[in-house]
C-alpha cells in the first residue's frame, strides 16, 4: 500500500467557517460605525462651541466685557442677509 500524500491546501469547510465568522464580525460591526459616526458628530459640535466661547471670551477681554453689537447697517434679513454672517466672523 501506497502511502497518501500530505496535503497543504484548505478544505472547503474550513474556508467556509473563516467567511462565516467574518459575515458575523462585519454585521456586528455596522450598528457601531453609526454610533460612532454620531459620537464624532456630537464631538465636533462640542468643538465648534468651545470655539465660538474662545472667541466670544477673547472679544470681551478686548473691549471691556461687552458683548459685541451688530451695527444698524448691517442687513439682517434682506437680499444681503449673509452680511451677518460676514460681521460675526471678522468679528471672532
Amino acid at each position: 500500500m501506497l502511502p497518501s500524500p500530505k496535503s497543504s491546501g484548505k478544505t472547503l469547510l474550513e474556508l467556509l467557517v473563516v467567511v462565516v465568522i467574518i459575515g458575523l464580525l462585519a454585521s456586528l460591526s455596522f450598528p457601531l460605525y453609526t454610533y460612532f459616526r454620531a459620537k464624532a458628530s456630537y464631538v465636533g459640535c462640542i468643538n465648534n462651541l468651545t470655539s465660538i466661547h474662545a472667541g466670544l471670551s477673547s472679544y470681551m477681554g478686548d473691549h471691556q466685557m461687552v458683548w459685541p453689537q451688530v451695527p444698524e447697517v448691517v442687513d439682517r434679513e434682506g437680499p444681503q442677509g449673509d452680511m451677518l454672517a460676514k460681521f460675526w466672523f471678522e468679528t471672532l
